[in-house]
């Protein structure tokens, strides 16, 4: 019998975040571009192109999202047959050792039986032959074969169970390689859909670059010519106010030139009354923004798919949810959109291949898909069913 299948961890992909930008960036620019060609490409070709490549794209991330939970979801039950395999190992060896004593038992017997002649005349020595003794000596042979007996069916009986437990320890050990075989086709099936996105970023690399590059440039010379326009437009309006408001014209002009200041971060605040785990949850959750999406993760050292960012942000909180989206639905109570709060999950399909975490406002925030990191999202951006779960 082989052994019990291997240990799997996250499947790592190589995408490439910014390739896959370079797509989402060309369909926004290519309407910008008026109607000079890339090469003997036209720009609405460029443009129909661009398209395709994101549908064919699209189409493919979606496919990745949902063998992250089923390879999830093989995990787990894996984890679960190992422990039933174990169990039904532990419970042969039990049955095989009652069966070992039962049967040197029974050799004990017939050695004794050999010895002393066979059958039960052996027993005619303990006993006179006169009639005062025939009652004992009836009931001592009645014991001594009834104690043959006991040991025979003691004998059948340990066997029939020691079958038993080999034929449950057999199916247990099958469902761990069925679940294991579960895995290995999950991670070649996502291997594969991995290089077919590369492919397709390398294309959207290749054939757009240019596209994006004069469109960029574009931009750039025009943004400068703005800055110089308003650069002049504040030199004339220090030159017209008189010298008490210099000061203030001057803020003014630097103003006008157009500063880059970032805005500050977010920092999100609780509403009054949130669950103390809730709240610890979502403030996890949200403290992950920007963490790149990697299939199988659930750390922020190795990255987050959709419900490893869930249960990683409840186990801050204290609270142990299973991994798989479909599990952690039906490790939630059942709740309706009117019922939302923050720290409640929103599941999308049925069943579930996508979840995200409400954080109020009809929006989540989420782990979206290969090539994106964790993000804050309006919750209605998919087609799919949606259920909606809190966790107690």
């Amino acid at each position: 019998m082989s052994g019990l299948p291997r240990e799997s961890g996250p499947f790592r992909f190589r995408l490439r975040p910014v390739a896959a930008a370079l797509v989402a960036m060309a369909l926004l620019v290519a309407g910008s571009l008026g109607i000079n060609a890339v090469g003997a490409q036209s720009i609405d070709d460029a443009r129909a192109e661009a398209e395709a490549l994101a549908a064919d794209l699209a189409s493919t991330q979606e496919r990745l999202i949902e063998l992250a939970e089923e390879y999830n979801r093989a995990t787990a039950d894996l984890e679960t047959a190992k422990v039933q395999v174990a169990a039904a190992q532990k419970q042969l060896e039990a049955n095989q050792a009652v069966l070992d004593r039962t049967r040197a038992q029974l050799r004990d017997y017939a050695l004794q039986a050999y010895v002393s002649g066979g059958g039960e005349r052996e027993l005619d020595g303990f006993f006179g032959a006169d009639a005062n003794t025939v009652d004992q000596r009836l009931n001592y042979i009645k014991t001594a074969a009834g104690n043959k007996k006991q040991l025979l069916d003691d004998v059948a009986e340990a066997s029939k169970r020691v079958d038993r437990q080999l034929a449950q320890m057999q199916l247990a050990q099958k469902a761990a390689e069925a679940e294991q075989a579960r895995i290995d086709r999950a991670q070649a099936e996502a291997g594969q859909l991995e290089a077919e996105t590369a492919d397709l970023l390398e294309q959207a690399n290749g054939r757009l670059a240019t596209l994006v590059a004069e469109a960029e440039a574009r931009r750039e010379a025009q943004e400068r010519e703005a800055a110089l326009a308003a650069a002049r437009a504040a030199q004339i309006q220090v030159q017209v106010q008189s010298e008490n408001t210099t000061s203030a014209g001057s803020s003014g002009g630097g103003s006008g030139s157009g500063g880059t200041t970032p805005p500050p971060p977010v920092v999100y605040t609780p509403p009054p009354g949130l669950r103390a785990e809730a709240a610890i949850a979502v403030q996890a959750a949200m403290s992950q923004i920007g963490v790149p999406y990697v299939f199988g993760g659930a750390s922020p050292s190795a990255g987050f798919d959709c419900s490893g960012l869930m249960y990683w942000a409840y186990a801050q909180a204290g609270v142990s949810i299973s991994r798989p989206a479909d599990y952690q639905r039906d490790d939630s109570v059942r709740i309706s959109y009117e019922d939302l709060q923050p720290g409640d999950l929103v599941f999308y399909g049925e069943p579930p291949s996508h979840v995200g975490m409400y954080i109020g406002n009809d929006e989540i925030v989420n782990a979206p898909r290969t090539g994106e990191v964790v993000s804050v999202k309006n919750m209605f951006y998919s087609s799919k069913p949606m259920t909606y779960g809190r966790i107690v």
